[in-house]
């Protein structure tokens, strides 16, 4: 949660600390920026907030995790925001996919749940 400012005036002058308003209506049409380019990858969308979108990929003729690249790829270029895909068979799975997809570069910003190995 925040801390007003008059509260760590003091802390944010002796540290140097740029502060800065934020900008809500950047932040909006980015925001719809971003998600009228993931609506393109399935016919199904529910936005769920200013930065996550959850989409229907069930019975698409793709590879998810190619399809899901290209996704990212087209958003970065068209918007230049980046994002990282969790891929999940429910929204619980796809938000664990998704945490693991931007935390291990490895998987290239595309994480697709069910390629875990498991017994």
């Amino acid at each position: 949660m925040g801390v007003p400012y008059f509260k760590v005036e003091g802390l944010i002058i002796r540290n140097g600390i740029v502060v800065k308003s934020s900008n809500y209506p950047l932040y909006g049409d980015m925001s719809s920026r971003v998600m009228r380019v993931i609506s393109q990858y399935s016919p199904i969308q529910e936005v769920y907030s200013i930065d996550e979108s959850f989409i229907d990929l069930a019975g698409l003729p793709f590879h998810l995790r190619s399809h899901m690249q290209s996704l990212r790829q087209k958003v970065k270029s068209w918007t230049g925001v980046p994002v990282c895909v969790g891929i999940g068979s429910t929204k619980v799975l796809a938000k664990l996919a998704n945490r693991i997809a931007k935390k291990y570069t490895k998987f290239d910003g595309v994480f697709d749940i069910d390629e875990l190995p498991y017994e």
